[in-house]
């Protein structure tokens, strides 16, 4: 069972408990046992080290609250309904205080088709389907001119500064990385992609530290 899974299990088994309880059952087996699982997955949540320690309680208690507020609404325990609905806002609010909001640059440092048609035009996606295959069917002067050409224009400025509120992911070639402490890339004859890599990657850097953004880079 995946992370949304067991969040989603979280919630259900904290419904079922405030509803056996409500019903009457609260020293009921069922009840009892639907509490103990929504412990279990609250654990299973929390160690998973997916998400933050802070977010697993606000989670929890989001669902806790959330139940709670449903079988008093529906018994007509309106003032406890009230309650857990502003214990569940509260959590609720706290939760979007815990989101990180980014942007990725695909398309970029690392050149896909599907977003990158311009650059891969007049050339046939069995003749080349991405960027080292480019190199090869055009040749490195050629496909360089596209390339750079592509990189200069295709994130502006403003996009990294406005878009990138706390995080700025960039997609590159695993071989990007790999170059980034060298002065020649590592596939000489074929191979555009580290060139004028670390002007772009200062560039971008100088861009989002404007939004005070961090920079993880994903290699593919």
């Amino acid at each position: 069972m995946d992370l949304i899974d067991d969040i989603a299990a979280m919630f259900s088994n904290a419904a079922w408990h405030a509803a056996y309880t409500r019903m009457g059952w609260g020293k009921d087996k069922s009840a009892a046992a639907t509490k103990d699982e929504f412990e279990a997955r609250y654990k299973y949540i929390a160690d998973s080290g997916e998400l933050s320690k802070r977010l697993c309680t606000h989670l929890k208690w989001m669902a806790w609250n959330a139940a709670w507020f449903t079988a008093n609404t529906r018994a007509g325990n309106h003032q406890d309904a009230a309650k857990d609905k502003v214990g569940f806002e509260r959590q609720a609010r706290a939760v979007l205080g815990d989101i990180h909001r980014g942007v990725s640059l695909g398309g970029w440092l690392l050149l896909q088709r599907w977003m990158c048609a311009s650059v891969f035009s007049g050339v046939s996606e069995r003749d080349a389907w991405d960027e080292f295959s480019l190199c090869a069917h055009l040749g490195r002067e050629l496909a360089e001119r596209r390339i750079i050409a592509w990189r200069d224009s295709w994130i502006l400025r403003y996009v990294a500064v406005c878009a990138s509120t706390h995080a700025l992911h960039v997609c590159m070639h695993a071989c990007i990385q790999a170059c980034l402490h060298k002065d020649t890339c590592c596939v000489v004859n074929t191979c555009v992609c580290c060139t004028c890599v670390r002007v772009y990657i200062t560039a971008t850097t100088l861009w989002s530290s404007h939004k005070q953004a961090s920079m993880p880079c994903g290699c593919r």
